[in-house]
């Protein structure tokens, strides 16, 4: 009977284990992923306001933006916005900025 119970109790205590486990893993795997879309969004609002700005830049600069234009920006990643960024200052021509338009 003590053997009975003891066993049980053991198979209890498992469960238990396995579910506070499970609960923690769980919660923790809520927290990382609401971390992770926090800073992936911010990133891409990052992204977006560098992008509008340039887009004003080089509007001002050259006057409206072609097409072309308009869709290079548009599928820009971080680095090639910040270099078009530094660019626009003292390039003569939109080519100068975001290459050649296409043929």
């Amino acid at each position: 009977m003590l053997e009975t119970n003891i066993d049980r109790w053991k198979e209890q205590a498992l469960a238990e284990g396995r579910e506070q486990g499970m609960l923690l893993g769980m919660q923790q795997g809520i927290q990382q992923g609401m971390a992770s879309g926090i800073e992936q969004g911010r990133q891409q609002g990052l992204a977006q306001g560098e992008r509008q700005l340039l887009q004003r830049l080089l509007d001002r600069r050259f006057g409206p933006l072609p097409d072309w234009a308009l869709a290079r920006l548009a599928h820009a990643d971080a680095a090639q916005l910040e270099a078009w960024s530094e660019a626009v200052l003292d390039a003569a021509a939109l080519s100068e900025v975001l290459g050649a338009p296409p043929h």
